[in-house]
């Protein structure tokens, strides 16, 4: 399809629903809530209820304080605004008006009421987004953000992962990217006390503005404050998994009327215990190997941010963040006829800085400016012994440089909102790969570069406060550039890349005040750039009996997708149908009778995904429950592979997570998750389930978590593939049973009803983000 085509095709449809959408007859209030220093108040709920005190319309404020409010039938209401720690705002209301600006009065009596946690989160829908206010819920009574999110309608986590309508989503705070992934995100939550956020905004539909690689986003708001106040929290988990393991954490948070600081150290000490079952067998020849790794692992990470208040319309934020990591891990393979260790070691250090700049220039039109600026070192060192006789080493040296800038621009029109921006990002990889194999020493350096060139448009068009259309469009540039060399076999391996992609959204949401039910329906294309710095083409050591090796040959991923969502505030449901071109995943080969695990390109596949929540409250709210169920259909085609493809079967997820008031500030949570076996045509994936529990009692400023996660000792991952000339059948254990305690201590200023911490960037910002 033509570029033309595209935008013919989105104008069309756009023109569509707005020819077909008509007006209803409402009631609409707007204003802009502050406190008392002239500070605006997010997150404060606002409802408009009836002579009868029933509640006809509700949402929240945003992150600036205003509000916009409706409901399709006129008449006399009363406007209610409240937040916690101020007195309720009450106001009579007939017909349309704008209540411009209303300042609340604090409750000084706050200190003497026994705040009782409410047992549910309800989102409240707005301009597609889902915003759950989780202040004086049962969010707050969790370990910590990570423990908490599992609680919030809309999400759902895994190991190193967080999904919006299963779809992978990224961390926001405060509406700033913190570029976390997997296990850096997870410990990052995990660090963060509950007590830190006001509400947490879900967005499973973004717009243009966001990078192709983004599919969902989940921001959270923390408390806001103007005040001069502190808050200081310490934390310290401790238990035992097959060894004595250790995270502890302290953060400071400061802040005044036009600076506000965070800092973050933690530490981390963690001692595993990995094991594995191997079944092969390589053309005729079978065989089985059982494989046991002791790992340990150890982390300091410090982070700064300050946050410069200039006037009422600039905000300048700075972060600077050091890592340091290191890791020993021992593995032995012992096979029928051969034994085989394995011994890594590797060291990291990232030292990463980011700046941001945003103006507001008035209510309608903003801007931002950022950069960020990454440096990691890696030295890493891998020893293969066979059959007691050293076999394979490896010393690896890599420096990557990160470079990343953006412009974000917003202003309203006579349509609604429109948003355009560009961004650049430049990676370069220096990497020194020597390799001594059967006493003879070779070095397989590359240097790799990729710079990606991108610009957006957006606009959204809102028909009415409950009704709006977001189409953009996005178009993104690579430019790529590598060479791999290996001195010892004399070859070297260049190439030069340009990619150019058209990216497209379209998103219809609406909203019924009277019913109470939400809705989306949206249409996107999405690309994937192959992850070329690690395709290394010469084999690497595994911890398995496989070698590693990249596939040079490999293209971006193209993925179409169509999704629909509804619920209310007990049910969301949703479906969503996607076909992906050039589908990279990860397959296994034989090469001179070794197992070499690689990426490659499939010609397409197709997905079709159903799937609910249900959340509700029983004995009286003493308990709560959230449960998930999502099922995937997949189908998975390639001319040149399908002969070793196998018949698909769907994909269960089902998962629910319990909060039980035993007493006064006393709770038990319970979570559990099962994904029975399944193939998806190359794997076949055994079943997998797990069983956590926690008991949590908040004693004045301290809350004693105890807690035990995967009790069943049943976290297994296991795969099979099956080809005409071999097998490959592991089963592992991941070290996750766990039993210990965790204690969280904070002490605040008296003054600090609501606090704010700064807006982090984290350690590990995707190269692919643009």
């Amino acid at each position: 399809m033509t570029r033309k085509t595209n935008i013919a095709s989105l104008l069309l449809l756009a023109s569509f629903f707005f020819y077909t959408l008509q007006g209803i007859s409402q009631v609409r209030v707007t204003g802009e809530v502050l406190e008392k220093q002239n500070a605006p108040i997010a997150s404060a709920t606002v409802v408009l209820l009836d002579s009868a005190q029933t509640v006809l319309a509700g949402t929240t404020t945003d992150k600036v304080g205003k509000f916009d409010i409706t409901h399709t039938a006129s008449g006399k209401y009363t406007l209610k605004i409240s937040h916690v720690g101020f007195k309720n705002y009450l106001k009579k209301i007939e017909g349309n008006v704008d209540l411009g600006t209303i300042q609340l009065m604090a409750n000084h009596l706050l200190k003497e009421v026994s705040v009782v946690a409410k047992p549910t989160l309800s989102p409240q829908t707005k301009g597609g987004k889902h915003i759950v206010n989780v202040l004086e819920t049962t969010f707050t009574t969790t370990e910590n953000v990570w423990e908490g999110l599992k609680q919030v309608p809309m999400l759902s986590t895994s190991e190193h992962s967080l999904k919006v309508l299963n779809k992978n989503a990224i961390i926001e705070m405060d509406g700033v990217q913190t570029q976390m992934v997997a296990e850096d995100l997870q410990d990052y939550l995990m660090s963060l006390s509950p007590n830190t956020i006001a509400s947490i905004e879900i967005n499973p539909n973004p717009d243009a503005s966001y990078g192709t690689e983004v599919d969902a986003v989940i921001n959270l708001i923390t408390q806001q404050t103007e005040l001069n106040d502190y808050r200081v929290g310490l934390k310290t988990s401790n238990g035992l998994r097959s060894n004595y393991f250790n995270n502890d954490n302290v953060n400071l948070t400061l802040n005044s009327k036009k600076v506000r600081l965070y800092s973050n150290y933690s530490f981390n000490y963690l001692n595993l215990t990995n094991e594995s079952k191997i079944e092969q067998r390589i053309n005729d020849r079978s065989s089985s190997i059982d494989y046991k790794d002791s790992e340990l692992v150890k982390k300091h990470h410090f982070l700064l941010n300050v946050n410069f208040k200039l006037g009422t319309k600039d905000v300048v934020d700075l972060t600077q963040i050091l890592r340091y990591r290191d890791k020993d891990l021992s593995g032995k393979n012992n096979g029928e006829n051969f034994s085989k260790n394995i011994d890594l070691k590797s060291t990291n250090t990232l030292i990463q800085l980011a700046q941001i700049w945003k103006r507001k220039v008035n209510d309608s039109t903003s801007f931002e400016l950022g950069f960020y600026e990454v440096f990691k070192d890696y030295q890493t060192k891998n020893l293969s012994e066979l059959n007691s006789v050293p076999d394979l080493t490896q010393r690896i040296t890599s420096n990557i440089p990160l470079w990343i800038g953006f412009f974000n621009y917003s202003f309203s029109n006579p349509w609604g909102q429109m948003k355009i921006g560009i961004k650049y990002n430049d990676i370069t990889v220096t990497n020194d790969n020597e390799t001594i194999l059967n006493s003879e020493t070779s070095n397989s350096p590359f240097n790799y570069n990729e710079r990606v060139f991108s610009s957006y448009i957006n606009q959204t068009i809102t028909f009415s406060p409950v009704k709006s259309l977001s189409f953009g469009l996005r178009l993104e540039n690579s430019f790529i550039d590598y060479s791999f060399s290996n001195i010892l076999k004399g070859e070297t391996t260049s190439n030069d890349l340009t990619y150019s992609n058209l990216l497209y959204n379209i998103s219809y949401n609406w909203y019924s005040v009277s019913s109470g039910w939400f809705g989306a329906l949206a249409f996107r294309k999405q690309i994937s750039r192959p992850n070329y710095s690690y395709l290394n083409p010469f084999q690497s050591i595994n911890t398995d009996v496989t070698l590693f090796a990249g596939d040079l040959g490999m293209i971006p991923q193209k993925a179409h997708s169509l999704l629909y969502h509804t619920g209310n505030q007990t049910w969301v449901l949703y479906s969503q149908i996607a076909l992906f071109n050039d589908f990279i995943s990860t397959v296994v080969g034989l090469e001179n009778n070794t197992l070499i695990q690689t990426y490659r390109n499939f010609d397409r596949l197709y997905v079709g995904t159903l799937g609910s929540q249900y959340n509700t409250a029983f004995f009286n709210d003493y308990w709560t429950t959230k449960n998930h169920l999502n099922v995937s259909f997949v189908k998975l085609d390639d001319l040149d592979f399908n002969e070793n493809l196998k018949p698909t079967t769907p994909i269960v997820n089902f998962g629910t997570t319990n909060n039980v008031k035993l007493g006064e500030a006393f709770y038990l949570g319970v979570n559990y998750e099962i994904a029975p076996t399944f193939d998806d045509g190359v794997y076949r994936h055994f079943l997998a389930h797990q069983l956590d529990l926690t008991l949590s009692k908040k004693i004045k400023n301290f809350r004693v978590s105890f807690f035990a996660k995967d009790v069943l000792k049943t976290q297994y991952q296991a795969d099979k593939i099956s080809a005409s000339n071999f097998s490959y059948h592991s089963r592992y254990y991941f070290d996750t049973m766990s039993f210990g305690l965790t204690l969280n201590w904070s002490v605040t200023g008296d003054d600090y009803t609501k606090r704010r911490i700064a807006k982090p960037v984290d350690d590990s910002i995707n190269r692919l983000k643009s």
